[in-house]
């Protein structure tokens, strides 16, 4: 029994017993107050009958008596104003004996009657009685004594007592072993995560077994969903390792070996040292921007990426951003086209991050298009500024679209270098995009071509008309 199960065990035992013996002792008053109430009211009610019948006539006879005694099973004592017993002789009660005072001084005293419970010594036997007192014309003339024996009931109540105790304990027996089954049945997926945490934590691969849709089985999903990221995460960080450590070392190489033969003066003509100094700036420039997005993906990571909002002309940005990469795409011999569907208000933003997401995408997308045009299309709806960017390039695996946007994730590793960058680039993008509020989605088809959609809610500071 695990430590998590044992509580659950001891709360549920609790909660049992909490039940049980309460409704135990319940039970037991029930019959309890059953049976007093029974026997004390029928040997009342003997006893007021006896007391009627004798008070019907001014003198008490013995046929009287008889005649009253014959109509109950239970032992009815009369005595007179001087105590003297009437009645044939029952238990400790003698005809024609004295009854001791401590039977008749109540009676003499006042009282209308009294009630209690007794047990003969002798034999163990219980009785209850209730004595009642005679009047003639309002004056006490003597009283009447009704004792029943009420050992069979007692015995009865034991009995029921007994097998309550019985019950009670079967029932607990019964709640134990409840009690074990669904503590081991409730902890033991708890317990299986626990272990798959564990081993997730040392980097294996492992998944948990879902057998439930209840938040228990939540859990599992989420611990799954968690285990494939991690193991996602950790393979893509070591790409991404090997591939900076490429990327870096492949600049600092051009830069060392060109410097020192411009340092030795090993060229042979003012255009071989042109063409060394403009390898060495081409080369000082994308180790520069492999270094600034490793920090910007570092800064955003850590939730320290300043942004500068102010009111952005969006169709100037788009043209501005559109005639940067245009170069870049009829050198492929790429069709790059800008679409804005009317009028486009003044977006509150950072016009640098917002232009830097729009070059990373469309350069993105001219990397992985060899044939065919990329769109560019911005528009309103509902309050957002949407904005897409599709390409007819190879498009993205199916697989891969899940993870597209994470850091270190790439789609094709083994063309690192002629596709460019190191797989931050996006992760880079939704980081910008989130970070200026707004939402960037997705829809591929491998061998078709890509769309990314972003989409921006709108701060009108200013309209633009025209």
């Amino acid at each position: 029994m695990n430590k998590i199960g044992f509580k659950w065990g001891t709360l549920i035992m609790a909660l049992f017993l909490a039940i049980l013996a309460p409704l135990g002792i319940l039970i037991d008053r029930i019959f309890s107050n059953i049976f007093t109430d029974y026997v004390d009211s029928s040997v009342d009610k003997m006893a007021t009958r006896a007391v009627l019948e004798l008070e019907r006539k001014p003198e008490i006879t013995s046929e009287q008596i008889d005649t009253m005694i014959s109509l109950s099973d239970d032992s009815v004592i009369v005595f007179d104003r001087e105590g003297r017993i009437l009645s044939r002789s029952a238990y400790e009660f003698y005809k024609d004996d004295t009854i001791d005072s401590q039977w008749s001084g109540p009676l003499e005293s006042g009282e209308k009657s009294y009630a209690g419970d007794r047990t003969e010594n002798a034999t163990g036997a219980k009785f209850h009685y209730v004595a009642k007192p005679l009047l003639q014309d309002g004056k006490y003339a003597g009283g009447v004594l009704v004792m029943a024996n009420v050992t069979s009931w007692y015995d009865t109540m034991y009995q029921i007592r007994y097998w309550l105790i019985r019950s009670i304990g079967a029932a607990i027996l019964l709640a134990l072993v409840y009690t074990i089954l669904i503590s081991w049945r409730l902890s033991r997926p708890l317990v299986e995560m626990e272990k798959a945490t564990r081993k997730i934590a040392k980097g294996e691969d492992t998944q948990v077994a879902v057998q439930s849709k209840d938040e228990v089985g939540s859990l599992g999903v989420a611990i799954n969903d968690l285990s494939i990221e991690l193991n996602n995460y950790r393979k893509n960080r070591s790409e991404l390792l090997a591939n900076i450590s490429h990327e870096l070392r492949t600049p600092v190489s051009y830069l060392q070996g060109y410097a020192q033969l411009i340092e030795k003066g090993q060229y042979r003509s003012e255009e071989d040292l042109k063409r060394y100094a403009r390898i060495i700036d081409q080369e000082s420039v994308r180790l520069s921007s492999l270094i600034q997005d490793v920090f910007d993906l570092s800064k955003m990571e850590e939730g320290r990426m300043p942004f500068y909002t102010q009111s952005i002309d969006m169709e100037q940005l788009l043209e501005q951003a559109v005639d940067k990469v245009r170069l870049k795409a009829t050198a492929k011999s790429l069709t790059l086209d800008l679409h804005i569907a009317g009028p486009l208000h003044d977006l509150e933003t950072d016009g640098m991050r917002m232009e830097q997401i729009m070059l990373n995408l469309m350069q993105n997308a001219v990397n992985y298009t060899e044939a065919g045009s990329i769109n560019v299309q911005a528009f309103e709806r509902k309050e957002q500024l949407v904005i897409e960017v599709s390409d007819t390039g190879v498009g993205i695996p199916k697989e891969d679209v899940p993870f597209i946007f994470d850091r270190f994730h790439r789609v094709e590793k083994s063309r690192v270098r002629d596709k460019g960058g190191t797989g931050l680039g996006l992760a880079i993008v939704k980081g910008l995009t989130e970070g200026l509020g707004g939402d960037i989605t997705v829809e591929s088809e491998e061998g078709q071509g890509t769309t990314f959609r972003l989409s921006f809610p709108l701060h009108t500071l200013s309209t633009n008309e025209r």
